[in-house]
């Protein structure tokens, strides 16, 4: 039985160490001032690699600085990339 405890109470402070840790890396990302990349790389991920089928534009603004990417075509017959003032049509999301 004294096993037994010695093993929860270590797999509990495992597993707390592991919270702690993720918790702290959660909140102290490491900025490699590579946000283009980055972004590429997300949105490689979330189309699968493919060029996306829609368009799709990402802005983020931090410290005082913004930066807008777009991804993707405005429609089949005009390639053209979307950008910053690119105006969409939101539907309804409740439905």
């Amino acid at each position: 039985m004294e096993i037994l405890e010695i093993t929860l109470a270590l797999a509990l402070v495992v597993v707390v160490s592991a919270v702690l840790y993720l918790k702290y890396r959660l909140n102290n990302v490491r900025d490699n001032r590579d946000l283009e990349s980055v972004l590429g790389s997300e949105v490689k991920k979330v189309t699968r690699g493919r060029e996306p089928s829609h368009c799709l534009v990402i802005g983020v603004y931090k410290d005082e600085e913004s930066f807008v990417k777009g991804y993707g075509t405005t429609n089949k017959e005009d390639p053209a990339v979307p950008v910053d003032l690119t105006v969409f049509q939101i539907g309804s999301v409740s439905k």
